[in-house]
């Protein structure tokens, strides 16, 4: 989770993950996925160009259903791949200037599992950030 406590932030906060998997069955409930999200993550494997092209659809419902101060985050996963791959990290990077959006790379495998907890560590950094500025205006707080 985030960086020691000093005090400025919890020293645990509470994530719920939903995962629609961007699976069409799912898209008709976007809205109550969406409501009150405080951050949004947009997966899609390196393997897979459709996943990649599908990024502006997902940021579509994202801008629709979200509020304007959402994080937003994109993911390519699968980054343990050395054949296969469709999707090079420079795209991947490109595409996240273009929306203005933070790009990380995980993958599942034993050998690169840290970067998924490196991925919700500094989102937990991230929302706790946000709340800070946030909490002055009152918009919400992180329970922790």
């Amino acid at each position: 989770m985030p960086k020691p406590n000093t005090g400025a932030y919890p020293s645990q906060i509470k994530l719920d993950v939903w995962d629609t998997a961007g699976q069409d069955e799912y898209q008709a409930m976007n809205r109550n996925f969406f409501a009150g999200a405080h951050c949004v993550i947009v997966v899609f494997a390196v393997d897979s160009p459709s996943s990649f092209q599908s990024i502006e659809t997902h940021m579509y419902n994202i801008d629709s259903y979200c509020s304007k101060d959402v994080i937003k985050i994109l993911v390519g996963n699968k980054c343990d791949l050395e054949s296969g791959r469709h999707i090079n990290y420079d795209d991947m990077m490109d595409k996240g200037t273009d929306l203005n959006i933070r790009c990380f790379e995980t993958s599942c495998l034993d050998a690169k599992r840290s970067t998924i907890n490196e991925l919700f560590n500094e989102i937990s950094l991230m929302l706790c950030q946000a709340n800070v500025a946030r909490s002055t205006a009152g918009s919400f707080k992180i329970k922790a």
